[in-house]
C-alpha cells in the first residue's frame, strides 16, 4: 500500500526533531451506522487506539457518522535514543488521499514545522519521542508504566468528544491532511499551536486548532527530573466518504 510506504519512510527523519507521530483519519459517512474493528497489538510496547464512531444530526435530521481509523505506534523503550516506528493499519479500500502528497514534501514540512516550534520557544523544547517522561493527562497514573496507552486513549477520547466536521467544508466537499503541532509547556499548558497543509483547507485548519486548544492542562513532561517544554505533532486527515451519499 502506497500510504504504508510513505509513513514507513517517515521513520528516517532525525530523532532529535521528530515528535511522536500518530494519525487520526476523520471520515464522514452518510449512513446511520458505523462498525468498529478491534485492532490487535502484536508488541507489548505497541500503542493502539480503538476505532470510535460519533454521530451528529444536521438540520434535516440526517444521520452523519464520523469514524476515526487509527494506526499503530510502536516505541522501543529499551533503545537509548527511543526509536519510533509508525505503521498504517487502515483497511479502507478506497482510502487513497495520501497518494496525492509527495513523500519529499511531507518530510520537508514536518521537519520544518517541528524545527520552527522549537526555535520559537524561549526555553529548550524537547520532542515527545526524546523526553524522559512524556506529558500525561491528569487522570492518568503518573507512575504507571502504561502512560503512553493512557495518553493516546485520552487523546482519542478528546477528539471523539469535540470533533465536528465544519458545515461549510461539507457543503463544498473540502478534504485534506492537516499537520498539527503544538508544545506542552513546563506548566502543562498547550501553546504554540501550528498547522500546515498542501491544500486550501483553512476551514479544516481552524477545526484542528479548535480541538487542540480545548485540551486540558497536562502533567508536564520531565527530563532529568525537571519539567520541560515538549513538542508534539500528528497529522489529522479530514475525509468525506461519499460512497453512501444520498
Amino acid at each position: 500500500m502506497y500510504s504504508h510506504k510513505i509513513l514507513k519512510e517517515l521513520g528516517f527523519i532525525s530523532r532529535t526533531i521528530m515528535p511522536l507521530l500518530f494519525s487520526f483519519i476523520v471520515q464522514q459517512n452518510f449512513s446511520q451506522h458505523c462498525s468498529e474493528e478491534n485492532e490487535e497489538q502484536t508488541d507489548l510496547n505497541s500503542i493502539s487506539l480503538i476505532n470510535k464512531c460519533k454521530t451528529v444530526e444536521d438540520n434535516k435530521s440526517t444521520s452523519k457518522v464520523f469514524s476515526l481509523n487509527t494506526r499503530y505506534l510502536k516505541r522501543r523503550k529499551n533503545s537509548k535514543n527511543r526509536n519510533l516506528l509508525a505503521e498504517i493499519t487502515d483497511n479502507t479500500n478506497n482510502h487513497n488521499s495520501v497518494k496525492s502528497i509527495e513523500l519529499a514534501n511531507i518530510k520537508k514540512n514536518i521537519t520544518s514545522l517541528v524545527t520552527s516550534i522549537i526555535k520559537t520557544s524561549k526555553e529548550n523544547t524537547i520532542s515527545f519521542s526524546e523526553v524522559d517522561s512524556v506529558p500525561i493527562f491528569s487522570n492518568c497514573n503518573e507512575n504507571s508504566e502504561d502512560q503512553y496507552n493512557c495518553f493516546n486513549d485520552k487523546m482519542q477520547e478528546h477528539i471523539n468528544n469535540n470533533f465536528t466536521y465544519p458545515k461549510e467544508a461539507l457543503d463544498y466537499k473540502i478534504e485534506g491532511v492537516i499537520q498539527v503541532s503544538f508544545v506542552i509547556n513546563k506548566e502543562g499548558n498547550v501553546t504554540n499551536i501550528e498547522t500546515i497543509s498542501f491544500e486550501n483547507t483553512e476551514l479544516l485548519k481552524k477545526e484542528a486548532v479548535r480541538i487542540v486548544s480545548m485540551l486540558p492542562q497536562f502533567i508536564p513532561g520531565k527530563n532529568d527530573n525537571k519539567n520541560v517544554n515538549v513538542a508534539y505533532s500528528f497529522p489529522m486527515e479530514f475525509k468525506i466518504n461519499s460512497s453512501n451519499q444520498f
